[in-house]
């Protein structure tokens, strides 16, 4: 099977970006609870393989997911490559 990178724009806190950053740093899973409203169609830019995301709940206004950034080392080169950008791009904005 492929993995796919998702692209999902959203609005993060500076506390948000800290635990992503910190969950990526020490390979653990983060679950993030999104509201439609507030959050997505902002100007962070998530880039989750799809290996590491799933969906938990897809409720009226709120988006809850997992990042599972404990199998980042079982992605592709190319995929790991992106999500470390990704996640430097979003650390830099703290």
């Amino acid at each position: 099977m492929e993995v796919e990178p998702i692209e999902i724009n959203v609005t993060l806190s500076k506390d948000q970006k800290q635990k992503i950053h910190n969950a990526f740093i020490n390979f653990r899973d983060i679950r993030m609870i999104l509201s439609r409203k507030k959050n997505i169609r902002g100007l962070d830019t998530l880039i989750i393989p799809s290996k590491l995301f799933k969906k938990l709940d897809n409720k009226s206004d709120k988006m809850e997911f997992l990042l599972k950034y404990s199998l980042y080392n079982t992605l592709p080169l190319s995929c790991k490559i992106k999500v470390l950008k990704n996640i430097v791009n979003i650390s830099s904005n703290l």
